[in-house]
């Protein structure tokens, strides 16, 4: 057999040996996929809340959609907060819908904290509404101290600040010092919490300095600017 001959049984092998392992990893995945859906969408709560807490990273549609399932329509409070946690792991933005409305209508507390948790990982500043609506209307001080939290790290400053200032008026002391301590930290100022002027003074110059650092900067001439001689009156 000519050296030829040989390198290409060899290339030949090699190709067989990585179309079997292709073959195999999709085999797998497959048969993944069923396993995963026939508990997500089982009758079993302890069962399915096994299923989403092995869910991490990116998932085919058909698994989101089971898991946004769970956090629509199950009996079981627990396994709802799960899904929220679970579509964040999954981190697709079709989702947002789903957690918008769980951060906002669910009767469980912790389903809507960890909901908004969850819409925040995945749209950042596009939560904004929600989070504002949270801090107005929601019912539970945990929820709220949770959504004074999400504005205060995950938005622009000039977007944070009416949020916290809202919550610096609320009922619950725990809201109204979360609120203050990140204004503190927001503003550099240390006013009394009670001086809402004072804060609304401050948090409006935060964010108009905000906005004045994220302006462009005036674009600089190259080389020397020549003047422009003066016109002198005619005779």
């Amino acid at each position: 057999m000519s050296p030829l001959t040989g390198r290409i049984i060899i290339a030949s092998l090699l190709g067989c040996l990585l179309v079997g392992a292709w073959g195999c990893s999709s085999a797998g995945s497959a048969r993944w996929e069923r396993r995963t859906l026939a508990t997500l969408q089982s009758h079993d709560p302890i069962a399915q809340r096994e299923a989403l807490l092995e869910l991490e990273g990116p998932a085919t549609p058909a698994v989101r959609q089971a898991a946004e399932a769970i956090l629509r329509g199950s009996q079981d409070q627990f396994s709802r907060a799960m899904a929220a946690d679970a579509l964040a792991r999954i981190g697709t933005p079709d989702s947002a819908e789903e957690l918008r409305l769980s951060a906002g209508q669910d009767v469980s507390d912790e389903v809507r904290l960890r909901a908004l948790r969850a819409l925040v990982a995945l749209q950042g500043e596009g939560a904004a509404d929600v989070l504002e609506s949270a801090v107005a209307g929601d019912p539970e001080p945990t929820v709220r101290v949770t959504a004074v939290e999400l504005a205060a790290r995950s938005l622009a400053p000039e977007r944070a600040m009416p949020i916290l200032l809202r919550a610096l008026r609320d009922d619950s002391k725990a809201v109204r010092i979360t609120a203050y301590q990140h204004l503190c930290a927001l503003t550099g100022e240390t006013l009394p919490l009670e001086d809402y002027e004072g804060w609304q003074k401050a948090a409006s110059a935060r964010a108009a300095g905000a906005r004045q650092d994220a302006a462009p900067a005036p674009v600089q001439p190259e080389g020397p600017v020549e003047s422009t001689p003066a016109l002198e009156p005619e005779p």
